[in-house]
C-alpha cells in the first residue's frame, strides 16, 4: 500500500512539473510574441509579421499581425496596379481583392479602360456595326455623338457608292449674314423619307409620308444622300453648299 501511495505521488510530481513548465513556456512565448508586435508593428516589412505568425500561431498577436500583413499586401498590390494603369492590372486586383476599400475605383478605372479598348476597336474597324455596337454598350460615353456622326457619314458613303440619282441643290428662300441654315424639307411621296447631311456636322432626318420637317446647320459643304423604304425606288446624293440663310427641298416620286 506504502509503494502504491509513493507511485502516486511521484506521477502527481511529475505531472504538475509539466503543468508548471507549460504554463511557464506559455507565459514566456506570451512576452516574446509581445514585444515582437510591438517591434514590429510600426514596420511595412510583410516578412516581420509572417515571422509573428509562424512562431506565435496561438498568441493574439499572430491574429494582430495577418491584419497588418494583409494590409500591408493590399497596399503593396494596390500601388503596383496604379503603376501599371491596365485593364488585365485592374481585372487581375479585383479577382484577388474582390472587396478592397478600392473597390468602387477598381470598377470606375475597368469600365473607363473597357469603353477606352471598345472604342478604338470601332475606330480600327470603322463600320456601322461596329459603331452602332458601342453606341449599344456606352450609351452615356462622350464618345457616343461622334460615333452616330460616323454612322451618318458611313451610310452617306455608302448611298454614294451604289447606284443613285443626282440630288439637285436646295431652294435657297431666304439670304442670311447668319453662320447657321435653316432647312426646310417636306416629303410628298408616299413613304417614309431618310435626309441624311454629311459634313463637320451630320444629321439624320427621318419623314413620314408627306410630313415636313426643319433642320439647323451650320455653314459649309455637305454630302447629301435621300432615300425612301421602297425597293424600286433609287436613293439620290449630291453636294450642297450651304452659305447661311433659308434653303427648302421638297421629295417627290415620278414615275413609279
Amino acid at each position: 500500500m506504502k509503494k502504491f501511495i509513493s507511485v502516486v505521488l511521484i506521477v502527481l510530481v511529475v505531472i504538475g512539473g509539466f503543468f508548471i513548465h507549460r504554463n511557464q513556456t506559455i507565459k514566456n512565448n506570451a512576452k516574446k510574441a509581445a514585444s515582437a508586435w510591438a517591434e514590429a508593428k510600426g514596420d511595412t516589412s510583410i516578412v516581420k509579421f509572417d515571422a509573428i505568425i509562424s512562431k506565435y500561431p496561438q498568441s493574439e498577436f499572430a491574429s494582430f499581425a495577418e491584419r497588418k500583413r494583409d494590409s500591408l499586401m493590399l497596399e503593396k498590390d494596390w500601388q503596383r496596379t496604379k503603376a501599371g494603369d491596365s485593364l488585365r492590372g485592374y481585372l487581375s486586383f479585383k479577382e484577388k481583392h474582390p472587396s478592397s476599400p478600392f473597390a468602387e475605383i477598381v470598377d470606375a478605372k475597368i469600365n473607363t479602360l473597357q469603353r477606352a479598348a471598345a472604342w478604338q476597336n470601332a475606330l480600327k474597324k470603322n463600320t456601322i456595326p461596329a459603331y452602332k455596337a458601342f453606341i449599344s454598350d456606352y450609351p452615356a460615353s462622350r464618345q457616343t455623338a461622334y460615333a452616330k456622326k460616323k454612322i451618318i457619314d458611313l451610310e452617306v458613303d455608302k448611298v454614294f457608292a451604289g447606284q443613285h440619282g443626282e440630288l439637285p441643290p436646295p431652294q435657297k428662300t431666304a439670304a442670311g449674314s447668319s453662320q447657321n441654315n435653316r432647312i426646310s424639307i417636306e416629303n410628298q411621296t408616299d413613304y417614309t423619307l431618310t435626309v441624311r447631311y454629311s459634313g463637320l456636322q451630320s444629321i439624320k432626318a427621318v419623314l413620314k409620308a408627306h410630313a415636313k420637317k426643319s433642320l439647323t446647320l451650320p455653314s459649309g459643304t455637305f454630302r447629301v444622300a435621300a432615300s425612301v423604304d421602297h425597293p424600286n425606288v433609287i436613293p439620290f446624293a449630291g453636294s450642297q453648299n450651304l452659305s447661311g440663310g433659308e434653303y427648302s427641298s421638297v421629295f417627290y416620286i415620278s414615275g413609279l
